[in-house]
């Protein structure tokens, strides 16, 4: 690492050592948790609020990406494409539950999980500290886009019977943000990807600044390297398979929103499961529209 990257790290490092335990709420909250369903692009929102964390020696605690996955997959869907499960990386609920509680006592963390691999792992004494600890954060997309992302490999490999319901996700977003409500009055904040996507430095800033972060000045990501990526076992369970766009090397700039072309044979060909899927995950992303908290 060379002397200008060392310098902003050690720079990074002390301005989030300040801020470590800003109070919110009667709370210590020290960083940020990510809440999604598949395919939100919630990979990179992680990457954009951790980018100062993940060439630090201690970003496999501070940085969590989908700490509940491996197990999940061992437990639901062992076979599924590119899933290489790490000896590092936890297999069951005491595993998970103990990397989460570590990374809560961290300076400084991000961590993202898609809801419908915590549910069934997330204790409720580590769900108690989580609140205390971080701001929730849950990220939306609009439904049928976000399903046909997730359905768009499984036609491309001609398995499109293989696709669980479960990898919608909205359902299962809806249920965490219904226990995490149980537990604080805090804000569960809710973001839309459209909007971040659309106006990424503005949207981002807007929830750092409620949350009592430091603001960024650009949003530029450096791609991660092997040494990088075999430092960081939350990485590896998918690797390139499904990480690879999210962990290149690119700046997020506004660019306007618009209709993905390449699903238009798609959402014929599964418009039957969308038919079933569809009502369901949008009641889910509406209550979570009404409900989420965005800053002014």
């Amino acid at each position: 690492m060379g002397y200008f990257w060392r310098s902003m790290l050690q720079a990074v490092g002390l301005k989030l050592l300040l801020i470590a335990g800003v109070s919110h709420g009667g709370t210590d909250k020290r960083g940020i948790v990510i809440f999604s369903a598949p395919r939100t692009t919630s990979t990179l929102l992680l990457r954009l609020l951790a980018e100062p964390l993940v060439r630090t020696q201690q970003h496999t605690q501070a940085v969590l990406l989908e700490p509940c996955t491996q197990a999940f997959y061992l437990q639901h869907q062992a076979d599924a494409p590119g899933f290489a499960p790490q000896l590092d990386w936890p297999s069951d609920a005491a595993g998970i539950n103990a990397l989460v509680l570590q990374t809560l006592e961290q300076p400084f963390f991000v961590m993202k999980s898609l809801a419908y691999q915590c549910l069934p792992y997330l204790s409720e004494q580590v769900l108690t500290r989580l609140v205390e600890r971080a701001h929730l954060l849950f990220l939306l997309r609009q439904p049928e886009k976000s399903i046909l992302s997730g359905l768009y490999p499984y036609a491309v490999q001609g398995e499109l019977a293989n696709y669980r319901p479960y990898e919608a996700g909205f359902v299962e977003l809806e249920q965490m943000f219904r226990r995490l409500r149980r537990l604080t009055h805090d804000p569960l904040w809710v973001m839309h990807a459209e909007e971040y996507l659309e106006h990424p430095l503005e949207t981002v800033n807007r929830y750092l600044q409620a949350m009592g972060f430091p603001l960024r000045t650009h949003l530029r990501l450096q791609s991660m390297g092997p040494e990088d990526k075999e430092r960081f076992p939350g990485y590896r369970v998918w690797g390139d398979t499904w990480y690879g766009n999210a962990f290149a090397t690119m700046e997020l700039l506004p660019r306007p929103q618009r209709p993905v072309t390449k699903y238009a044979s798609l959402r014929q060909q599964a418009q039957e499961l969308l038919m079933q899927l569809l009502p369901a995950q949008e009641r889910a992303y509406a209550h979570l529209c009404t409900e989420g908290a965005a800053p002014p």
